[in-house]
């Protein structure tokens, strides 16, 4: 099993806290995974993004060229990398800020409403990639929401660790409404 997600958006939407969350709570739960990042030149407002791979074995490559799941919170990373998602992929996005343009019978899109979510259940639009990381995880099934919670805890600054696992099960929950 190889699970290959692609996070982007703008630098300060915690898109790399994402991924190092994702990735912390896939090796707490068991399996090999490995992240690569990129980001604009801009000093200030500019992209930022995070390929995590996730694996039941060895992974071999650190680098995604096509995506299982991807996860945007602007309209530019979602222009910019629909094209990187599998037939069959999931398109995540924060559905105040992204309206899915491109549509493909072959990609099912969640809309979360993320810095809603956040303000609603922490008072903090920050903690809107806490929301989109528990969205992930009841969508992929594949970590449970306890080893993201424990990687929230050993991850985050200090302070801030309710906030955010409270950030998480709101967006878990909220996919989780959908899904079933």
């Amino acid at each position: 099993m190889i699970l290959r997600i692609r996070i982007g958006g703008l630098g300060g939407h915690g898109i790399l806290l994402a991924g190092r969350v994702l990735g912390t709570a896939a090796i707490y739960a068991g399996y090999d995974a490995i992240m690569t990042v990129a980001y604009s030149p801009e000093q200030r407002g500019g992209w930022s993004k995070a390929d995590l791979v996730i694996s039941d074995s060895e992974i071999d490559y650190p680098y995604i060229d096509e995506a299982d799941i991807l996860i945007v919170t602007t309209q530019e990373m979602f222009e910019r990398e629909f094209k990187s998602l599998v037939n069959n992929g999931y398109l995540i996005y924060e559905s105040s800020l992204v309206k899915p343009s491109q549509t493909s019978l072959n990609v099912r899109s969640i809309g979360i409403p993320a810095i809603s979510l956040a303000e609603k259940t922490v008072k903090r639009r920050i903690a809107m990639n806490m929301v989109l990381v528990g969205g992930v995880t009841a969508l992929s099934k594949i970590i449970d929401p306890k080893h993201v919670e424990e990687a929230i805890r050993s991850t985050v600054r200090k302070g801030t660790e309710e906030m955010n696992v409270k950030a998480m099960y709101a967006g878990y929950d909220y996919v989780r409404q959908l899904l079933y």
